[in-house]
């Protein structure tokens, strides 16, 4: 009797089973032939290749310097560089390498970023700036109050003081396999 009624019980879970994926086949094959997929086309362009094309070099301009004193005889001059990408993809800005001067000479320099060597070059320090979009990039360098600095640090300190600022900087595009960029040099006054 046992026997019976365990053969039942197994007969009833696979006519179960067999009802429900039948429905489940029926539903699933409804679904899918409801929905629409379009050809993928081969022909086309995969990749924004066109975003290399007329690539134009990214726009730097000087966002503001400021000398926080730490002592009397030393600061801290905070300087953020505003970089402008003017293209419709993102453009990696590698590295800017600055001077500033004063009207009695070079009061600091300064590297921000590292230009990567080779293909396994670390990317840590890069810097994307997403098209048409700016970026702030600042940097922070130590001054000390002698040479050029020692006659003009009361308008370093005070904020009063009239830079000129010049260096290059690097930047890459990448567009699928291709890319483009290079060095730039660059010359501004603040303010």
């Amino acid at each position: 009797m046992a026997y019976l009624v365990f053969g039942a019980i197994i007969i009833t879970v696979m006519l179960t089973l067999l009802y429900i994926s039948g429905i489940a086949t029926i539903i699933s094959g409804f679904i899918f032939s409801s929905l629409k997929f379009f050809p993928a086309s081969t022909g086309g362009q995969i990749f924004n290749q066109e975003a290399l094309k007329d690539a134009k070099p990214l726009v730097i301009s000087m966002k503001s310097i400021e000398a926080k004193p730490v002592d009397n005889k030393s600061a801290i001059l905070q300087l953020f560089f505003d970089v402008y990408n003017p293209n419709k993809s993102t453009v990696m800005l590698e590295s800017i390498s600055y001077n500033v001067y004063s009207n009695s000479g070079r009061i600091v320099s300064g590297d921000i970023g590292e230009k990567p060597e080779g293909f396994v070059g670390s990317q840590a320090n890069i810097f994307p700036i997403v098209g048409n979009m700016s970026s702030a990039i600042g940097d922070k360098e130590i001054i000390s109050r002698d040479g050029p600095r020692e006659t003009n640090w009361k308008s370093i300190i005070d904020g009063s003081e009239r830079y000129g600022i010049n260096g290059t900087f690097s930047y890459k595009q990448t567009s699928s396999f291709q890319s483009s960029g290079g060095d730039s040099n660059f010359s501004l006054k603040f303010p």
